[in-house]
């Protein structure tokens, strides 16, 4: 699954207050709202809701922006994890400090309501942003800015995709979206800037495309990264590849938007394969969704003469502690232990509260991590807005809005956007490090690739409490 794809799927490293990875009831997300798009009259997240929000949510809609103020204010001070509430409190006083010559400056975010926690931590990415920004002194050289999110229940709902692009596009105080894309077409042909928060393209053409920018790297930098490690610095020469191919892969897709997990397989055998490297895969069938006892896989895998196993497990698999995939890594523990590398599906809590001692030194190539940028004063201000760490989906989306903001400084009309963010000068700073845009609108290399290992726990930051490991930056 690409990046994107696989930065939902992401859980928390150690999250604020961690959930299970379930679909939501009806308690937790309301997906069927008037128009399924909000500035502040609508409520999407009903996790915890209080009074306050509820009542806030209707003085927007009356266009009581003061009594909004003072309503979403307690209920933050009753559940500050909360990022709606503060996208929506920052909307109202946008509306209450706005003039005739500086009116509030509008972005689109596009919120795929798959899980709560999936949901919450894009929300927490752009309201950090949004926050950080309407309480400087400049904002955008003056104005306020206000976030409309666009909520949808359904990746594969093509119609009500077509439905929420289309309002978007034709709203004109709409500067520029964040979400994702599969078509880019739309937003060329009605100039409107999209950042998409995961690249769903695999080394593909984008010529034609000049309004779609992606906030991380493409699928093929981390898995030349991930190669690199592992041939350069490991001495690994042959490694096993263990997919799976169970039939469970085409709903877990239907949820959020991913790159192919056989495409992503493949950009990682042609890394470790190419000139570049020159190492080799063995043909190990080694899959996850098939009837094939684990030690036979891994016996055979031995034979083949794999020196480490690269690991693409699906969404339920990391999400079950009794699957075959983590049945594969204790027995890989018993029999020896070949080194362990990964897709960034696996950067979660979860894999480490699951797999425990048996994950102990595994290696994944990761778009954000907290010790990345030591001097980035992101994670010290998530921690204080959200109560914890947060995860690379927050990190991105928070990116893909420090672009748009950047941009926006220069100049605020969507053709100026475009403009700005294609020029070969043009540097945004957010929590993955640089933001810069190659001329085909990729992020490049420096901003967003980083390599993460498990191992134990030397202090309590970013330490999962049940297993006493954690994720650990690899240095350069």
């Amino acid at each position: 699954m690409l990046i994107a794809g696989i930065l939902w799927l992401l859980g928390r490293v150690v999250s604020p207050k961690q959930t299970n990875n379930q679909l939501p009831n009806s308690g937790s997300i309301n997906a069927s709202s008037n128009d399924n798009m909000s500035l502040g009259e609508e409520i999407f997240i009903t996790k915890n809701n209080s009074t306050e929000k509820v009542e806030g949510s209707k003085a927007f809609a009356k266009g009581d922006f003061a009594t909004a103020v003072k309503l979403f204010t307690a209920a933050l001070n009753k559940n500050r994890n909360d990022p709606e509430t503060l996208i929506y409190l920052n909307n109202a006083n946008a509306e209450l400090n706005k003039s005739n010559t500086k009116p509030p400056i509008k972005v689109g975010v596009i919120l795929i309501l798959g899980t709560v926690d999936q949901a919450e931590e894009t929300l927490r990415g752009v309201a950090q942003a949004q926050d950080a920004l309407n309480n400087s002194r400049d904002k955008i050289n003056g104005a306020w800015l206000q976030l409309q999110i666009a909520a949808i229940s359904n990746f594969r709902d093509t119609r009500a995709i077509e439905s929420i692009n289309r309002k978007l596009i034709d709203d004109p105080t709409i500067l520029a979206l964040i979400g994702f894309t599969r078509d880019s077409s739309i937003y060329n042909a009605r100039r409107l800037v999209m950042v998409s928060t995961g690249n769903l393209n695999s080394r593909q053409s984008f010529q034609s495309q000049k309004y779609v920018f992606y906030a991380t790297p493409s699928p093929d930098i981390f898995s030349d990264k991930l190669a690199e490690y592992i041939v350069k610095k490991t001495g690994i020469k042959n490694i096993a590849i263990c997919k799976d191919s169970s039939s469970q892969q085409t709903q877990e897709r239907s949820r959020e938007p991913s790159i192919s997990r056989d495409i992503l397989i493949k950009l990682h055998q042609e890394s470790i394969k190419s000139n570049k490297y020159e190492g080799k895969v063995t043909n190990t069938n080694c899959d996850f969704g098939d009837s094939t006892p684990v030690g036979d896989i891994l016996r055979r895998a031995r034979t083949d003469g794999a020196e480490g196993l690269l690991l693409f497990p699906s969404y339920r698999s990391i999400n079950d502690p009794n699957s075959k995939f983590f049945e594969l890594i204790r027995e890989n523990q018993k029999q020896g232990r070949l080194p362990l590398f990964g897709s960034q599906i696996m950067y979660n809590s979860r894999m480490l509260q699951y797999g425990r001692e048996n994950l102990n030194k595994m290696v994944l190539a990761v778009p954000w991590h907290r010790d990345a940028n030591p001097d980035n004063p992101f994670s010290t201000e998530a921690s204080r807005l959200w109560g914890g760490e947060v995860s690379p989906r927050t990190a991105i989306v928070y990116d893909a809005l420090q672009a748009i903001i950047t941009g926006l400084r220069e100049d605020s009309s969507r053709e100026g956007l475009q403009k700005t963010l294609s020029k070969p000068d043009f540097v945004a700073f957010g929590a993955a490090g640089r933001i810069k845009f190659s001329p085909t609108g990729v992020r490049d290399r420096e901003g967003g690739v980083f390599l993460v290992r498990v191992e134990p726990c030397t202090s309590g930051r970013g330490c999962d409490s049940d297993s006493q490991l954690r994720f650990d930056l690899i240095q350069n």
